[in-house]
């Protein structure tokens, strides 16, 4: 970006943020993208890349720095914002920690699939035996579990990243505290789940744990104490939902 002119931005930019072990650049994220780009829901959309096995609060950071970046001017558009499982986290601990440089009320926050009150499958696979963690470390691998780069990852259970998606992790604690969870002035939430397990059942059962979607169960994606101002749900598994036409529908009647 730094050897790159900066798109110009219009009157709503987007940024959309993937989930846990993807990138921008595996193209997961793509037809939402362009369709909110043929819907004139998005004058411009950016992706932002991160290490998922980092610390989530770590990578907020960095995603506000991203922001700070496209956002040079003093005078600051209003931004859809959407993140996919993870990416959601990502998003909202950047807005509950800073006065972002985007317009000061208006902005929309899409969170698909995030599980803001934590995943039931982290806390399972890192209290989980030797070989069921070697069986579940395996199908993340084969899954294609990447760095920002897009370069194949070595899959480790215990990383900061999986161990904030636990359903007693103390950053979601923090995050989910009262005062800290009401919405920021800045944005408001569209919140989406899914609710069909799909390919994550037999990883469910081996488990022992139950879930809507394969990772997140729909309390934990659709949580009231975020106040949003828009929910839904999808038929669809945790990876599928980011790419299905029905999601997409509910996005559009959201975003500018």
């Amino acid at each position: 970006m730094q050897n790159e002119a900066i798109p110009a931005l219009g009157d709503h930019p987007a940024i959309v943020v993937h989930g846990l072990g993807g990138n921008i650049r595996g193209g997961t994220l793509t037809p939402l993208a362009q369709d909110m780009l043929q819907q004139g829901d998005a004058t411009v959309v950016f992706g932002f890349e991160y290490d998922t096995q980092d610390a989530i609060t770590r990578n907020s950071t960095y995603f506000t720095q991203a922001l700070q970046l496209l956002n040079p001017e003093a005078t600051h558009p209003t931004w859809s914002m959407l993140g996919h499982s993870m990416g959601g986290l990502v998003i909202r601990a950047s807005v509950q920690g800073n006065t972002l440089p985007i317009a000061d009320t208006g902005n929309k926050v899409v969170t698909l699939a995030t599980p803001h009150f934590g995943s039931p499958v982290a806390n399972a696979v890192q209290g989980a035996d030797v070989l069921t963690r070697s069986v579940i470390t395996g199908l993340l691998n084969q899954g294609g579990f990447t760095n920002a780069d897009g370069n194949p990852s070595e899959v480790s259970v215990s990383a900061n990243g999986i161990t904030d998606l636990r359903t007693d992790s103390a950053f979601l604690g923090t995050l989910n505290a009262a005062g800290n969870i009401d919405n920021h002035p800045q944005v408001v939430y569209q919140t989406i789940a899914g609710t069909e397990r799909g390919q994550f059942a037999t990883a469910n059962n081996l488990l022992g744990v139950t879930t809507d979607d394969g990772f997140v169960t729909v309390a934990s994606a659709n949580p009231s104490q975020l106040l949003p101002t828009s929910t839904a749900t999808v038929a669809a598994d945790h990876t599928h939902i980011q790419s299905d036409n029905r999601t997409f529908t509910f996005i559009r009647d959201f975003l500018p």
